[in-house]
């Protein structure tokens, strides 16, 4: 299944490759803003701006959440896959 980018936050998101892997933990399945801090490395406050990004941008979409006591926890996940590709001397896909 091929995606379009057709929003403009979203292309620019996905152009900028810090900011394009940070959807890595979404695309396994449910995540939280948290599993994205400590997959990346960064702090809770970066991941929930870039979430929020994503979430403005439609790469991500809210899924349900995780009750606890306090306030719950928003699981988001994204449709997108990770696709590695390589390009032949002719400039077509394999």
């Amino acid at each position: 299944m091929a995606y379009l980018v057709e929003h403009p936050l979203a292309a620019r998101l996905l152009a900028d490759p810090d900011l394009a892997v940070c959807l890595k933990p979404f695309m396994k399945g449910p995540a939280t803003v948290k599993d994205l801090a400590q997959a990346r490395g960064i702090s809770l406050q970066r991941a929930h701006y870039r979430v929020g990004l994503f979430l403005k941008a439609g790469l991500l979409e809210p899924v349900g959440v995780r009750r606890r006591r306090g306030r719950p926890i928003r699981l988001v996940t994204t449709g997108l896959v990770m696709i590695s590709w390589t390009w032949t001397v002719e400039g077509s896909l394999p």
